[in-house]
């Protein structure tokens, strides 16, 4: 697939790249309006900060042909964003005080084990995303064992590495629901989530024809 194919991995970092543009320049016009009282903006601009450094991470792994070792940030990132729709909702403000007093017992087991009560799956593109990244487990963990020698010794690997192309994808889905969260919480000022959507499912039918 040509690198600048919308399908592949370059097509969605371009993508990722325009969702963080998008939620930094959303932070620019709604921060002034922020007060350190604000328990769901300091939880939305945590999440948001966390989304960034996470994509960012994925990205770079990707470039280095590093997919399949790079599903346990994916899933992060899909939980950071499915926070972020959590406190979205109309009930979002008491919320972030439950958010608050519950992030002193986050662990790794807890963090993942998150149910409807801290998280939600908004539309279908991002609840396909966050559960494809959540099944994705198995493969980190039995894929990819090429790299010492005489692997293939013992035949394939028991499951397929992840490609970075399906990875970006993802993370373009993540991102972009965090962009649409964001919005909800802060209209007209975090515009751009329907357009992201919308062009990595176009890219990913193209990558199929």
């Amino acid at each position: 697939m040509p690198a600048n194919n919308p399908g592949s991995a370059k097509g969605y970092a371009s993508l990722v790249a325009l969702a963080k543009a998008r939620i930094d320049h959303g932070f620019s016009r709604a921060g002034r309006h922020f007060k350190p009282e604000d328990a769901r903006a300091r939880a939305a601009a945590l999440l948001a900060g966390r989304v960034i450094a996470l994509s960012n991470a994925l990205v770079l792994l990707a470039q280095h042909d590093l997919a399949n070792e790079a599903l346990p940030v994916l899933r992060s990132l899909m939980e950071a964003a499915a926070r972020l729709a959590r406190l979205a909702e109309k009930d979002g403000a008491r919320h972030a005080e439950t958010f608050w007093k519950k992030s002193g017992e986050l662990s790794w087991e807890t963090l993942f084990a998150a149910g409807t009560a801290d998280r939600v799956l908004r539309g279908e593109a991002f609840a396909e995303a966050f559960r494809a990244a959540e099944a994705a487990g198995r493969r980190h963990f039995l894929a990819n064992w090429g790299a010492i020698p005489w692997s293939h010794a013992f035949g394939p690997a028991p499951e397929e590495a992840a490609a970075p192309a399906e990875l970006l994808r993802l993370t373009a889905l993540a991102m972009a629901g965090a962009l649409e969260s964001l919005d909800l919480m802060w209209p007209e000022r975090f515009d751009g989530a329907a357009e992201i959507f919308s062009r990595a499912a176009a890219a990913a039918q193209d990558a199929k024809d």
